[in-house]
């Protein structure tokens, strides 16, 4: 009996055998020839924990998954732990730091990390980058989404308290518009036309498009009897006493069109002398 020793770890035998057997890929047995028990059947395998795994033919106890990946799975399916590979790299704007993860975490709001396959990018806070100007990113967003048209975030990427809500990006005040997603700043109605005063000019982007001058219709040409001469304008001027102008164009009083040459905008009444 002398001569029968225990297998060592991560190995098992049945009676009368001649060798020990690894245990398969994803298992392990701790117990490294101390007691024999722990060593007498394939059952004494037991799965790698989470964040750990182990291949086949391995000396060795279940390795840890290297920082910036993870490995979610609590032991229940050997399959996910029997090789490297099913160490997954952390998912955008998430990084995991140092060995045996079994979860990533997420980069604070207003940060992101625009990379989902690069295990170095995703091994550390610092990872973490504040979105650029024009653009936000809110808690457990997977990147830096672009504001809104009719919306604004003229801040560059030193603070991430100007990027980490949706209210960071400001509707265009009266007399603007913005037709174009992550902006900094807002277009002025042109000269001949004005938008109106809203209660929602200026403040802080709530999601919905209603009543945000997101296109170039938003600024209305001045009616028959108007003019103005001044760009970003809420209103547009009458013509004095003694004066007048007449309907020049199908635009009066409509949605100006961005000034499309040939479509009547060239005739908007932008200056005094057009009364």
């Amino acid at each position: 009996a002398s001569d029968c020793k225990i297998c060592q770890q991560n190995k098992y035998s049945s009676a009368q055998a001649s060798g020990c057997t690894y245990c398969a890929g994803g298992k392990y047995i701790n117990d490294d020839q101390s007691n024999e028990a722990n060593h007498d059947s394939s059952n004494d395998c037991t799965i790698c924990s989470k964040g750990k795994y182990r291949t086949s033919n391995s000396n060795s106890a279940c390795q840890d998954c290297p920082s910036g990946k993870y490995l979610s799975d609590d032991g229940s399916n050997q399959n996910y732990h029997d090789e490297a590979s099913d160490c997954s790299v952390c998912s955008s704007s998430r990084y995991a730091v140092g060995n045996g993860n079994h979860e990533c975490t997420w980069c604070p709001a207003g940060k992101q990390i625009y990379d989902s396959s690069t295990v170095n990018m995703h091994d550390q806070s610092n990872d973490c980058t504040i979105c650029g100007s024009g653009t936000y990113r809110q808690s457990f967003d997977s990147y830096c989404y672009n504001c809104p048209a009719g919306s604004v975030n003229p801040h560059d990427n030193s603070d991430a308290g100007n990027h980490d809500q949706i209210g960071d990006c400001k509707v265009c005040a009266s007399g603007k518009y913005q037709d174009s997603t992550a902006s900094t700043s807002c277009k002025d109605c042109p000269a001949g036309t004005s938008r109106a005063v809203h209660g929602n000019d200026g403040v802080s982007m709530s999601g919905s498009k209603n009543h945000v001058a997101d296109h170039s219709n938003d600024c209305i040409v001045c009616s028959s009897g108007k003019y103005q001469n001044g760009n970003g304008q809420t209103s547009c001027k009458t013509c004095p006493a003694g004066t007048h102008r007449s309907v020049v164009t199908n635009d009066d009083g409509k949605p100006w069109n961005g000034g499309n040459s040939g479509d009547g905008d060239e005739n908007v009444a932008n200056e005094l002398g057009d009364c």
